[in-house]
């Protein structure tokens, strides 16, 4: 037993899923970047419904070996999709068959916008102000799949596809 009784907070020390990099042969375990990218921040939103107040990706970097390809950073330095899931997350959950909810995490102050893409252009759905590092979480009404993103300042996040 802990002492002194009361909460204690929760903490997600290590969390990390092996992606697919371009050119090597990897196992099957493995994931595309973008899926890899995708899992992170949908794993944030999660950890956040859960009330976790910290979480911690396993390593920033690729080591040598294709079964080590867990960073958010390729093994030469460059960054991968996830980096900027793990930036800038940016979720939508349908509640209903006309509403979302749309969740993320600002990298940055500024006016924060919730676009969707329609004919080939992006259209901004919601706008309001966020402070850096700034949780958020917004109602949306919006039916049937999207293609979604948040942008604030010049940062985007990766689009999110919602399902219908």
């Amino acid at each position: 037993n802990v002492q002194p009784r009361g909460r204690r907070p929760l903490w997600v020390s290590e969390f990390w899923w092996i992606s697919n990099p371009p050119g090597t042969t990897t196992p099957r375990i493995a994931v595309p970047l973008q899926k890899h990218a995708r899992w992170l921040e949908e794993a944030l939103y999660l950890f956040w419904k859960k009330r976790v107040q910290a979480a911690f990706w396993f390593r920033l970097r690729d080591v040598g070996g294709d079964t080590t390809a867990t960073g958010l950073f390729f093994e030469d330095g460059t960054s991968k999709p996830a980096l900027q899931a793990f930036r800038f997350p940016f979720v939508t959950e349908r509640r209903s068959r006309k509403r979302l909810t749309a969740w993320g995490k600002a990298p940055v102050a500024g006016e924060l916008g919730i676009e969707a893409l329609k004919g080939g252009t992006w259209k901004t759905l919601k706008q309001f102000s966020v402070g850096a590092g700034e949780v958020f979480k917004t109602g949306l009404r919006l039916r049937g799949k999207a293609q979604l993103r948040g942008t604030v300042g010049d940062e985007q996040s990766i689009v999110w596809r919602q399902k219908g």
